[in-house]
Order: structure tokens, then sequence, then C-alpha cells
């Protein structure tokens, strides 16, 4: 499951008006004739578009139409290019500016797009507690964290063992974890990762910059979250073309993107980590018990630390 920068844009492009994607038969520094635009009526749908030109150099990436005639299919910008448009090239018309509106949304969502990840972070000395966003700058907030444990051996070879109690906090610095005690290994970070901050299948703190990026992220998720920042952003842009008829609506784009997100992000509830009560460093047994309750369903009905060894026995199964 992966797609580019272009086909995220594409995508993101098709649901905020008319979009187009054509090939152009000839052109010049100032129209592009496409074959697939020739017609005896004439429409003028194109007028004020934006021409794409995704293979140029940036100079000449992007143009308005000033005009179009249906009988030869030719659009005309509204300024010239320095190199003429080739046979054989690659265009779009949609309705976003490409780089002002359309590019600036694709980031956007890319950033509101999660998965999961587990990775790796080196306990700072003999601290107990550890900046998360130092290791790994794309943690920026509490919510993204959903467990920390530690491991001592390599990866794949040993599993992760629970730290019996940790604490994840926010401060001004970042996101960062508190541990009961110093540990040997590392700390395994399960979190909800930034699809943007992972491009060609590496660690990025740009995003993606290309129109050819590589992203390992659902194309649909992709364009449901860069549809509603188009609309976060550009309301007076779609706002009209939405009263037409010709877009998606606000609340259709927010529908789906929820919908994406529910697909996409597992649910897990505010968990509670703490010391497995019936062992102790004695048995060996230190996995930890997990509340699936909210923190203030724990904080309101929990019972747990009244419970006797005898009562854990028969809440557990034992």
């Amino acid at each position: 499951m992966s797609c580019t920068l272009a086909e995220v844009e594409v995508e993101i492009a098709r649901r905020c008006g008319p979009f187009e994607a054509h090939v152009a038969a000839s052109g010049t520094t100032t129209t592009a004739v496409v074959a697939a635009l020739t017609s005896s009526i004439d429409a003028g749908d194109a007028v004020d578009l934006w021409l794409l030109r995704r293979s140029a150099d940036v100079g000449d990436r992007q143009r308005r139409v000033a005009a179009y005639a249906p009988m030869t299919g030719t659009l005309t910008v509204d300024r010239a290019y320095a190199t003429a448009v080739a046979a054989g090239e690659a265009l779009e018309l949609l309705v976003l500016d490409p780089t002002q509106q359309l590019r600036v949304a694709a980031l956007a969502g890319l950033r509101r797009c999660y998965f999961v990840d587990r990775v790796d972070v080196t306990p700072t000395g003999g601290a107990l507690e550890h900046d998360l966003s130092a290791a790994l700058v794309w943690v920026t907030d509490v919510g993204q964290v959903r467990d920390v444990a530690y491991r001592t051996g390599a990866v794949g070879v040993l599993r992760p063992g629970s730290l019996g109690w940790h604490r994840t906090f926010s401060t001004s610095a970042g996101v960062q974890t508190a541990v009961a005690a110093r540990t040997s290994g590392v700390l395994v970070v399960e979190a909800l990762r930034p699809h943007a901050s992972w491009v060609n299948g590496a660690d990025s703190t740009t995003g993606p910059t290309l129109d050819t990026d590589v992203l390992a992220v659902d194309l649909d998720y992709a364009a449901a979250a860069g549809h509603i920042e188009a609309w976060r952003r550009c309301v007076a842009t779609l706002a009209p073309v939405a009263r037409e008829g010709m877009a998606i609506t606000r609340q259709a784009a927010k529908d789906e993107f929820e919908a994406q997100v529910n697909r996409h992000v597992p649910v897990r509830p505010d968990r509670l980590s703490f010391r497995y009560p019936l062992g102790g460093r004695a048995t060996g047994l230190w996995d930890a018990v997990q509340d699936t309750g909210t923190w203030a369903h724990v904080a309101q009905q929990g019972t747990w630390r009244a419970l006797s060894a005898i009562s854990w026995r028969q809440v557990l199964g034992l």
C-alpha cells in the first residue's frame, strides 16, 4: 500500500471541483493544444482553471487558462512560458492553485494521517524521565503514545517486557515518559506516527517535497485528509464550486475523513499500567495488568487498588 505525492494531489483535486488530466498534442509558449478538448460546443468550462505541467521547470509549472478555443482544443494561458508545451506532455486542469493551495493541503493532510509504529529509544543515562520528542521528532502529542515497554536483547529475539509503571506526559520541550526504575536495555515505544514523517521508506523531517516521493499510505485516506484540509484553508475557492454542485460539500468531506480515520487508526482506550499483583522479582511475573477503561473510569470507578491476591485470582480466572 503506497502512493506518490502526485497521486495524492490528483485525488484531492478530483474531489475539489472540475479536474481533467490530458496529454498535449502540441503547444507553444502561450498555448497548449489538447485533442480530447476539441468540441463543436463552446462551453468555455476551462477558462480560469489552473493548468499544471508537472514535468516542467518550477517557473513553467503552473498558469491560469485565459481562453479556450473548443473548435481546436486550444488552451491559452495568462502569461507566456519560458519553454513551450511539448507534444505528449502531461497536463492537468484543476480548481486549486497547485502550489499555494493543493500542495499545502496535501502536506497538511499527510500530517493528519497516522500509522502505528514501534521504535526503540535508548534511555538517557540513568535518568527516570526520558525525552521521547528528542529521540522521535514526530512525537509531538501525548495522545500519540500508545505504549512504552523495554527490551534487553536484539529486536525479534526477546519480547519486550513491561516497565511495571510508566507515565507519559507533555512539557514545554515536548513529550516525555517517566519510568519506575532504570532499565539495562532500550525503551520500545509504540506510537501513532504521521505519514508525512516516513517518505521513500525512510525518516523525514520535511515531509515529501517531490511529485515522485513515495508514501506508505492508503490513497483514499491521504486524499480524504487533504480534502478536509483544502476546505479548511480554501473555503473561498471551494464554497462557490460546491454550491454549483461541482464539488463535494464540506460536510461530506468531513464524514469521509472520519470514516477513513476509523478504518486506518486502531482505537485503543487509555490504559493504566501497573505490576501484576500476584508476582514479583522472586517469581518473575512482572507482566503488567492493563485496565481497559478510560482514565476517568479508573479514577471514579476503579477498585483494583483494594483487591486482595485471592480476589485477583478470581478476577483473572486463575
